[in-house]
């Protein structure tokens, strides 16, 4: 989705999407209970992303996002929007070729809240869990991150976040 605002994208599952699983571009947004799986494989793409929104990211699974072009990482959730809430989502299953890094949940923007997510690899992942836009303006609380080489980075700590 593309421009306006009050968009809802809700309860849906997506499969084998190439490069992005769900993109919202619009005000007053709303990304919830959603299921993204197997994103990536794009010919001649760099990152794929399961979820890159401005919107609210509420409850949504992404599992499964790579990229196949040389050194290229992959995004689990990537927040553009400003002042939106990252919250209870669950990311696993990101990949990199080469020297890529992933990025469990990314904020590009600030005023961003990112609270009570899990992210989690199976074994040692080049990359950042959670990666806030400025630790001043990005809060970070009750969230869990497993196995990424830098758990959270530049989030300012709300308390309650674990990391292995």
């Amino acid at each position: 989705l593309q421009g306006g605002a009050g968009h809802l994208v809700e309860d849906n599952r997506l499969d084998n999407n190439l490069y992005i699983g769900i993109s919202v571009n619009g005000d007053n947004a709303l990304v919830r209970r959603n299921r993204v799986y197997d994103t990536g494989g794009y010919p001649g793409g760099f990152n794929s992303f399961g979820i890159y929104s401005h919107a609210d990211m509420i409850d949504n699974t992404v599992a499964g996002v790579f990229a196949t072009a040389t050194d290229a990482g992959s995004e689990g959730i990537y927040a553009a929007g400003i002042g939106t809430e990252i919250r209870g989502n669950q990311v696993r299953g990101l990949a990199v070729t080469g020297l890529g890094l992933v990025h469990g949940i990314n904020i590009g923007v600030i005023d961003v809240t990112v609270r009570n997510n899990s992210v989690a690899a199976t074994v040692a992942t080049a990359g950042i869990g959670i990666y806030g836009y400025t630790a001043s303006d990005t809060i970070c609380m009750g969230n869990a991150v497993s196995k990424f080489a830098t758990p959270i980075q530049a989030c300012q700590d709300g308390g309650g976040n674990a990391s292995q």
